[in-house]
């Protein structure tokens, strides 16, 4: 439920706020952690400053109560990068990363994804590129 949440905040920060034409949502097991990263390539802003919103206090306080880590990269003009890690209980760190699941406003039903994120080991997405 954290992982939905954060995908939820996440494309919701691109529409209301970046002016990006694009957005990449992409979902990976990376050792004994499921990986979610949203990326735009909008506005951006400065991750360091304070904001007066809830949307990444929030998304902290529900990661941290799973020992989940967030990391928010973004700097004017350059677009943002949100990634939230939490660890899956009994995971073995060791192993190839393996897919879990994707998620693209893009992709049609029953397509496939030939964008450079489904070609990355253990990355599955409906590509980069993908309109807002």
């Amino acid at each position: 439920m954290v992982l939905l949440r954060c995908a939820q905040e996440g494309l919701a920060n691109v529409r209301k706020h970046s002016g990006a034409s694009t957005a990449d949502l992409v979902l990976r097991r990376i050792g004994g952690d499921i990986v979610l990263t949203v990326h735009d390539d909008g506005c951006g802003f400065d991750a360091s400053a304070l904001s007066d919103g809830f949307g990444l206090a929030g998304m902290r306080e529900r990661i941290a109560l799973v020992r989940g880590h967030l990391e928010v990269r973004s700097a004017p003009g350059s677009g943002s990068t949100l990634t939230v890690a939490l660890p899956v209980e009994g995971a073995s760190a060791a192993g190839a990363p393996a897919a879990v699941a994707s998620s693209s406003a893009g992709t049609p039903a029953g397509g496939t994804s030939t964008g450079a994120a489904a070609r990355q080991p253990g990355a599955v997405a409906g590509g980069p590129g993908v309109p807002v």
